[in-house]
């Protein structure tokens, strides 16, 4: 989702939460208060789901250290190494120049 339409999004939510707040209550504090509430909550969740995917990233990471796999390096299908299936033996691209 781009930050766009996430910034629209917020803002709906916060102006209907305010709206629907002071239409049932007929307090602005009360309106206000809970949208300060509401917004607080929402940036909560959202460091919290910051948090997880980073601990999700460490965890993939740390599994491919323990199997010996170092990013896909010298692995066969390499993408950097394309249309080889991670062979670079015959391939002129990566003849050394003396070799030629």
């Amino acid at each position: 989702m781009s930050f766009g339409i996430f910034h629209r999004i917020l803002w709906l939510f916060l102006c209907a939460n305010t709206l629907i707040v002071y239409l049932v209550t007929g307090s602005i504090s009360d309106a206000v208060v809970t949208t300060m509430v509401g917004s607080l909550l929402l940036q909560l969740a959202y460091f919290g789901h910051v948090l997880f995917l980073l601990w999700r990233a460490h965890c993939a990471r740390r599994a491919r250290q323990t199997t010996g796999q170092f990013d896909g390096e010298g692995q066969p299908g390499d993408p950097r190494i394309a249309g080889t299936h991670g062979r670079t033996d015959g391939d002129p691209c990566f003849e050394d120049e003396d070799s030629r």
